[in-house]
């Protein structure tokens, strides 16, 4: 996201995921993937608009953006950095795989060319990383995700 202005932006979340509950709902709602009109909604409010992002978060089982989604997709969305904390489990990964892919999507690349790093301190998170880019990318022009790892902190380092 170099063309941008940087910004650097602070979310910090303590809340755990919290899932919409299907049974609360009393009334037949209408469905745009597995998300309703008014989850597309909330989650359009806050900066994800392109159509297959909002069908593959319906299809990873989100209804509505966790707290750290809440507060980290706004900024990252127009294109600030970001730096986030919350506990293990809360959407970080989202939180900022969300809108990249969506401003990856926006933007006209070379397909050859590298269009987004990720760092990871360890393989484990790198691959899970790259699986979560696959499953909220899949259908779209940028669903070709390419996973290298640096196999030690002082490659990792070296690379900074």
């Amino acid at each position: 996201m170099s063309d941008r202005r940087p910004t650097t932006h602070r979310a910090a979340a303590t809340e755990r995921d919290h899932h919409h509950d299907p049974h609360a709902d009393h009334a037949a709602p209408v469905k745009r993937g597995n998300l309703t009109k008014e989850e597309e909604d909330i989650w359009r409010g806050i900066g994800i608009n392109e159509p297959t992002l909002l069908r593959n978060i319906g299809h990873a089982g989100y209804k509505l953006p966790t707290p750290i989604q809440k507060q980290a997709i706004p900024p990252a969305a127009n294109g600030g950095d970001l730096i986030a904390v919350s506990q293990t489990g809360t959407g970080k990964t989202a939180a900022f795989a969300l809108p990249t892919i969506q401003y990856l999507h926006e933007k006209a690349f070379d397909h050859r060319a590298i269009k987004c790093l990720v760092l990871s301190p360890t393989r484990e998170l790198a691959s899970q990383v790259a699986a979560c880019f696959q499953r909220y990318s899949k259908g779209s022009s940028t669903s070709d995700t390419r996973l290298s790892t640096v196999a030690s902190r002082s490659r990792l380092k070296w690379l900074l």
